[in-house]
């Protein structure tokens, strides 16, 4: 096989290939061998029929299209390896012409992998992740009361108080849209927004009440139908509570929500020490960020998220600082032999279509995968953020 490149820019070589013939005619035979038990030839048995008649029945063209498909793509990986090149995507194939003495050529024009230079862990200063506030017994009593607010039983009363659920109807205009509409919506008041909670508290069935409140994207009116008023009756906290929420006890589910709150306690330290030790990675890396991703990344952001009127310049600013984190995720990752096999990912997605009782989409299991590197990317920084030596699967 002839294998030769030329640099087409920065971050593109174009590599042109040709196939000599008498690889071209082994597979050829191969194809023979696989194509013929597909036809059925007359006065021949399934599969037996020779090569010549097969092609005089068949074409020849039809063997030519089973070589090369199954060609192609092997002699391009080993043009790959012989000139070095390391990919950043699958390249693209064009250009197949076969030869008179029955060889066949073709090019790919394929996108190098850029170079990442990340840092040694030790030079970094990496900022100690603040701690979670708070403390897991007030997150369990937290809990619990949330959970007896959502078991409690709406009483009407005639007014509303501090406490009281009202449902209302109404709309909530401001800004340059349309009135935002609504119907039968149950608001707790001590949920509500202090603006919002004093025009309702006091309320009765059929009043109408007023609010104006200031958010992120501008000042909001709001007027409010009311047509019930009511106070919660909480259940008491008792046996009967906890055997109601799927514990054998009280005792028991106290247990089961500390150990569940430490341990996302927990997770939230190590994903924020990861989140230290990435930024200080990234912050130290040195990136070669190609103009091809930026493009791609810009036309995304214009095409899916509806930002063609904003200006380019800001869109590719934007884009560049996108790009530079995917790189350096990608080669993190690489270095953390973060990857998921194959095994890993059956068993996760079994896993999820046992509780689901579905099967899971591609897609879905495209999303999966990309949560289990995740993880393991998240355990590798966490460890390298505490001074540990990470285990890599």
């Amino acid at each position: 096989m002839k294998v030769a490149s030329q640099s087409l820019s920065d971050h593109e070589t174009q590599i042109e290939i040709t196939v000599e013939p008498d690889r071209m005619e082994q597979a050829m035979e191969a194809a023979y061998r696989r194509l013929v038990k597909r036809y059925k030839i007359p006065g021949f048995r399934p599969g037996r029929a020779p090569r010549s008649v097969f092609e005089r029945h068949v074409g020849r063209e039809a063997l030519w299209d089973e070589a090369v498909e199954a060609v192609v793509p092997t002699a391009y990986r080993q043009a790959l390896k012989e000139t070095g090149i390391e990919p950043y995507e699958e390249g693209r194939v064009d250009s197949l012409a076969p030869g008179d003495d029955g060889s066949l050529s073709f090019q790919a024009k394929v996108y190098r992998k850029p170079k990442v230079a990340l840092p040694a862990i030790e030079g970094l200063t990496i900022a100690e992740p603040p701690a979670v506030e708070g403390t897991v017994e007030a997150e369990v009593e937290a809990t619990i009361t949330d959970l007896r607010r959502r078991a409690a039983a709406l009483v009407p009363t005639e007014a509303a108080d501090e406490d009281a659920v009202v449902t209302v109807s109404g709309q909530i205009s401001g800004g340059t849209g349309q009135p935002d509409s609504f119907e039968n919506t149950d608001l707790a008041l001590s949920d509500a927004i202090s603006e919002v909670r004093a025009a309702l508290l006091g309320a009765k069935v059929g009043d109408v009440r007023k609010a104006s409140y200031d958010t992120e994207e501008g000042r909001r009116d709001a007027v409010f139908t009311v047509s019930r008023v009511a106070n919660p009756d909480w259940p008491p906290l008792d046996e009967a509570f906890a055997q109601a929420q799927g514990y054998p006890g009280l005792e028991e589910m106290r247990e089961a929500l500390t150990n569940y709150l430490s341990e996302a306690r927990q997770r939230r330290l190590e994903e924020a020490r990861a989140q230290a030790v990435f930024d200080a990675v990234l912050a130290a890396s040195e990136v070669e960020v190609p103009d091809f991703l930026v493009d791609r990344e810009v036309e995304h952001q214009q095409s899916q998220h509806d930002r063609r009127e904003e200006p380019l310049e800001g869109l590719q600013k934007e884009a560049l600082d996108s790009v530079r984190r995917t790189l350096v995720t990608e080669a993190l990752i690489d270095q953390a032999d973060a990857r998921v096999t194959q095994a890993e990912l059956e068993l996760a997605a079994q896993a999820v279509s046992q509780r689901e009782r579905r099967k899971l989409t591609e897609e879905e299991l495209r999303t999966l995968a990309r949560i289990l590197i995740d993880r393991k990317l998240t355990t590798y920084l966490a460890a390298l953020g505490r001074g540990d030596q990470p285990a890599q699967s």
